[in-house]
């Protein structure tokens, strides 16, 4: 009870300060204005993981900290000039990412600074895998396809001790979907076809429980897909509203399925995360204008990213996509560098709230997350058993 009420008012202190926050923009390469890349994730020590261009050809996963800036992580053994990314980094600096083997197909990775890169492999006789999240105890989420439904994908999760488990889907394990975030209570987000219609729809599995289905705004008429989750339980996403335009939503198990919108003139919004303070960012794509970041709140409405930023790199920088934001606020995101005399490039970059939360709410946010860590470590194993009972 002291810890609900310690992290209720520890959220609420950031939620409030945010709202007159702005950003400064830490751009995770050079400001050249040449290469595109993006960044999906960033931790507490403000290690950060995406993709960067190698060539015109192709583009490989980053390891970003700030006293090392980049290195580029590569690709799968036997494949060095091929494709990969990271998605996702957690507390310990572990990456979760995908790759391409010698075929051209994809496979799942995790990469540590020390260890280097270890493939996931594949669902049972399945040839391609992809990562899309990680938790602080390295479980890894994805896709991956089964022998015998080569194009067909399975939402998975995987753990050093336990391998890659099937999740299946709302009516089994034939069920095609996929599973983007993963939180410390070992709880899952994504999407699975519902068989009935045909339809995708955002899902949030939990150990011991199965799925929980979340819909779309159009009656079970349409799609919706999560692609957040945080370590309360809460998700977005996206899913289809009236006049065919697709719009970001938050669910929660209090509230249902809340349609956040979309930046004025929407036509296509999605969320991508959201942190332990409620704080969601995303994108809109706004027609004359393309594609622009957003910050949110279930309940504060939504505010494009670069009427946030700082003066001096509001006039560098738009920032067209944000798929990250951790528990300090700083939002990994994409953003358009505009040189001077014209042109730029797409790259990747931090959005650093300042001026900062005070040195309390930081220190506070890491004692909260240290805090759930220790209550739910004693319940992993137990929770990981489950997992592999459910779907053995």
């Amino acid at each position: 009870m002291r810890f609900r009420l310690f992290w209720g008012v520890l959220s609420a202190a950031l939620a409030g300060s945010a709202a007159a926050q702005q950003y400064r923009v830490v751009n995770l390469g050079t400001e050249t204005g040449v290469g595109n890349s993006d960044a999906f994730g960033a931790n507490h020590a403000g290690a950060a993981t995406g993709w960067i261009d190698q060539t015109i050809n192709y583009s490989q996963a980053f390891y970003y900290t700030p006293q090392g800036g980049m290195i580029n992580i590569g690709n799968l053994a036997g494949n060095p000039t091929g494709y990969s990314s990271g998605v996702g980094i957690n507390s310990s600096g572990m990456v979760a990412g995908w790759g391409t083997q010698s075929n051209n197909l994809e496979e799942a990775f995790a990469w540590t600074q020390s260890g280097g890169m270890t493939t996931l492999g594949f669902l049972s006789g399945g040839t391609e895998s992809a990562s899309s999240g990680i938790n602080d105890f390295g479980e890894i989420v994805g896709a991956s396809n089964l022998a015998g439904a080569l194009n067909q994908s399975e939402p998975f999760t995987w753990t050093k001790s336990g391998g890659m488990v099937n999740l299946g889907g709302f009516n089994g394990l034939s069920d095609p979907g996929f599973a983007a975030a993963v939180n410390l209570s070992g709880q899952v987000a994504g999407g699975s076809v519902v068989v009935a219609n045909k339809y995708s729809h955002a899902f949030i599995w939990t150990p011991g429980q199965g799925f929980t289905q979340i819909g779309d705004f159009n009656g079970g008429a349409s799609d919706s897909s999560a692609h957040g989750l945080n370590d309360s339980g809460e998700v977005v996403g996206e899913a289809t509203a009236s006049g065919n335009v697709t719009d970001a939503f938050y669910w929660s198990q209090a509230t249902g399925e809340v349609n956040l919108g979309g930046l004025a003139g929407n036509v296509a919004a999605s969320a991508r995360a959201i942190n332990n303070h409620h704080q969601i960012v995303g994108f809109s794509n706004v027609p004359g204008i393309g594609l622009l970041g957003f910050l949110a709140t279930p309940t504060g409405g939504m505010t494009a990213l670069d009427s946030l930023l700082v003066a001096a790199d509001a006039a560098k920088y738009t920032i067209v996509d944000a798929e990250g934001i951790n528990n300090d606020g700083v939002i990994s995101a994409q953003a358009f560098y505009n040189l001077p005399g014209g042109g730029g490039a797409y790259q990747s970059v931090l959005l650093v709230p300042t001026p900062e939360p005070p040195t309390w709410l930081v220190l506070g946010a890491g004692v909260g997350t240290l805090l759930a860590l220790l209550r739910l470590n004693g319940k992993r194993d137990r929770r990981v058993r489950l997992a592999v009972v459910a779907h053995e």
